[in-house]
């Protein structure tokens, strides 16, 4: 399972730096 690594995607591509 990669639940933490999808989150971590998933708010890296919402917030635009």
């Amino acid at each position: 399972e990669q639940s933490l690594s999808m989150v971590i995607s998933s708010i890296a591509n919402l917030i635009p730096q």
